[in-house]
């Protein structure tokens, strides 16, 4: 994961980031369901925005927006 922008403002941090990887098996896990992902198709480049609130310097809520679109056509899930 690379955070390529980072941007606060009091109590609310904004992220842009990306991510890429090499998929080891048969399967995995995206948003909480198995999908089986075809031969050959093991590298993954996909991007998103995470949202940050931030309450005693700590993280109390992160609102993630992720790009499930690009990561699942890199794998070769969607064409």
């Amino acid at each position: 994961m690379t955070v390529d922008h980072l941007v606060g403002d009091g109590e609310s941090v904004a992220a842009y980031v990306s991510w890429s990887g090499t998929l080891q098996g048969e399967t995995a896990v995206i948003s909480g369901q198995d999908v089986s992902i075809p031969v050959g198709q093991r590298d993954a480049e996909w991007v998103g925005a995470l949202f940050f609130h931030v309450e005693c310097g700590k993280i109390a809520e992160v609102w993630p927006v992720i790009d499930r679109l690009g990561h699942l056509m890199d794998l070769g899930v969607i064409t």
